[in-house]
């Protein structure tokens, strides 16, 4: 993959609620207009759900819970969105459909970039910190990033976001994977979709072993396993009628 090619992703936004001018084109030889924002401050746990029906996330509140946030791989917030998550948006291309205007009916300030990039495009954003484009752990996902960041030397970048996909009992990788990407990156993670293969109980092993480093981890800011859906054949983390699986249970409800 290479930047200059076609951008076949997302860029994710955290909005701070209103519209702001939009940028000019990140990969114009001109600087973009400066937005004066404050450091990022996230509230609530650093856990969230990737979903694309909100009948899967509706059942995630309650004593104890750390879930917090939660997209779909869209610009648009669903109207049954449930009103204790934070929306976060994302932009697949400069399409009016994407760029029109992320939803603004929750106070939502982020927006996780474009998902698994391979291009150019103008992105216009809002008064919003932009995420770069997510990469995978395949074999050209770093040093795609790297050349990313080494041309996009003047687009403002707030944190950029990867994804994690290998075997549960693989923790050392994981762990290696993502330090490796915050060097690289030079800007904190979010960890957008990550998974374990493998049997339920090392699915589960992984993960009680994962999240309370995830959380200890300054530099990580937020993430999320894939993926909230009932029909998930990768270790579903809720069933049928919404509620919890036993997966679910420890990722959405295990203390750090």
């Amino acid at each position: 993959m290479r930047p200059q090619a076609q951008l076949s992703c997302i860029f994710m936004l955290l909005l701070l609620g209103a519209i702001a001018h939009p940028l000019d084109d990140l990969f114009a030889n001109s600087t973009p207009t400066e937005r004066s924002l404050p450091p990022i401050q996230l509230k609530g746990a650093k856990r969230g759900l990737s979903f694309h029906n909100t009948d899967y996330i509706q059942k995630w509140g309650g004593s104890g819970t750390q879930i917090s946030w939660a997209y779909n791989w869209d610009s648009t917030m669903p109207a049954s969105f449930p009103k204790i998550l934070e929306y976060i948006p994302m932009l697949w291309s400069n399409e009016g459909s994407h760029t029109g205007q992320p939803s603004l009916e929750v106070p939502t300030t982020f927006s996780p970039s474009t998902n698994q990039t391979d291009a150019q495009m103008e992105v216009h954003a809002w008064r919003a910190y932009l995420g770069a484009p997510a990469v995978t752990n395949g074999l050209s996902g770093m040093k795609w990033l790297k050349e990313f960041l080494g041309l996009c030397t003047s687009c403002r970048i707030d944190f950029v976001p990867i994804h994690w996909y290998d075997s549960a009992t693989n923790v050392a990788y994981f762990k290696n994977y993502i330090a490796d990407a915050h060097e690289i990156a030079g800007h904190d993670l979010w960890i957008t979709e990550f998974n374990g293969s493998g049997k339920s109980s090392e699915k589960e092993s992984f993960l009680r072993t994962v999240i309370p480093w995830l959380d200890t981890q300054s530099y990580i800011q937020r993430y999320s396993w894939y993926w909230c859906d009932a029909k998930s054949t990768l270790g579903t983390i809720v069933d049928k009628k919404g509620n919890p699986t036993s997966l679910g249970k420890v990722y959405g409800y295990l203390a750090s």
